[in-house]
Parts: C-alpha cells; sequence; structure tokens
C-alpha cells in the first residue's frame, strides 16, 4: 500500500528532491529515469519532475530514513549548504594529506639550507612540496630563452650561408 501523500508536500518533485528524498545522487535518479524506473513527467521541453505519488509507488513499503523530522525535502538553499559542506570538508582533507606528504618529503630531504641562505617562506612552501624554488624556476628560463637565442642565430646563420 503507498505511503500516503501529506498534504503540505508538492505533487511534483524535481529531480534534486527526488535524490534527496530517496538518500542518493542526481546522476543516480537520472539513470534511474533514462531506465524507466522512475516514472516522469515533462513540464514544457526541458523540465522533467516526478510525481510524488509515482514515487510512493516506486518505494513501495521501503520508506528511506528521514534527515528531519519535518516531511519537507531540501530546499535548493539546504542543498547547497550540504555541498559547500562536503566539498569543504574534501579540501580540508587534500590539503591534510599534501601537508603529509611535504612533511615526509622534509623529512627524508637532508637540509635544503645547507652551506646556503634559508629559503624565503614561499620557496620554504616550494621545496616542502618537491617543487622547484622560484630561483631555480628563473634559471630554467634564462637557459630555455638562451637556447631559443643561439637556435635563431644558428638559423640566421644557415639562412645568409644558403
Amino acid at each position: 500500500m503507498p505511503a500516503p501523500i501529506v498534504l503540505n508536500e508538492p505533487p511534483l518533485l524535481d529531480l534534486e528532491s527526488v535524490a534527496a528524498l530517496l538518500g542518493i545522487s542526481i546522476d543516480t535518479v537520472e539513470a534511474m529515469v533514462a531506465r524507466d524506473q522512475i516514472p516522469i513527467v515533462r513540464v514544457g521541453s526541458r523540465l522533467r519532475r516526478v510525481r510524488r505519488r509515482d514515487l510512493d509507488g516506486f518505494l513501495g513499503p521501503y520508506q528511506p530514513p528521514v534527515a528531519s523530522t519535518t516531511s519537507q525535502p531540501l530546499t535548493r538553499a539546504q542543498v547547497d549548504a550540504l555541498v559547500a559542506e562536503q566539498a569543504r570538508i574534501a579540501e580540508e582533507r587534500r590539503r591534510a594529506s599534501w601537508e603529509v606528504e611535504a612533511e615526509r618529503r622534509m623529512a627524508e630531504t637532508p637540509s635544503l639550507t645547507e652551506g646556503r641562505e634559508a629559503p624565503s617562506p614561499r620557496d620554504a612552501i616550494r621545496l616542502r612540496a618537491g617543487l622547484p624554488t622560484e630561483d631555480a624556476e628563473r634559471q630554467q628560463r634564462e637557459r630555455a630563452r638562451a637556447r631559443e637565442d643561439a637556435r635563431a642565430r644558428e638559423k640566421a646563420n644557415a639562412s645568409r650561408g644558403a
């Protein structure tokens, strides 16, 4: 027996609301719609909606765990806030793993300043990450420029001699 429709719930749900209600990603909902597992109603030429009663029928006796005490689907702002929080957590984890890797490299590397002046804070960060310092990059650019100049001179000499 399908679950009763609560009066304050909209009869048509967008795919994001369906994903939030089912506790799955929007991509999964779109795949289920493409496989005709969840029937949709087209509103205009682009909008796709799911009837609440079709969703209740799809769920059958299963009811997903309710994240809140209300029966309202998440608002766009709530979904955006959750996505932003997940992105922030992922970025913190990425940074933490980068810092651990940088510390490991520093421990494995002999002193970076032996017999030299201490690097600038910017260069110290680059060295910890295993990247060349700004001075080393400048030297690489100068060598590349010198090679290009030498090639240009050789080309000019070859064209004069021909």
